[in-house]
């Protein structure tokens, strides 16, 4: 019986690694993607701006 529940705090504690180690690579992609954004939101506006005419 105390195997089992040996057991069961292995994988618990296993399970609970994954969820931080998941949670803090979620964590840095969504910074990375930020990161992202803010760079690419100059040549967007400029470009819409290119566009703008156009349509008009």
């Amino acid at each position: 019986m105390k195997t089992s529940e040996f057991q069961m705090n292995t994988t618990t504690s296993l399970l609970i690694s994954g969820v931080i180690v998941l949670g803090v690579i979620s964590i840095c992609f969504f910074i990375f993607s930020l990161t992202l954004h803010k760079c690419k939101s100059s040549p967007v506006s400029s470009r819409s701006g290119v566009h703008n005419p156009v349509f008009d």
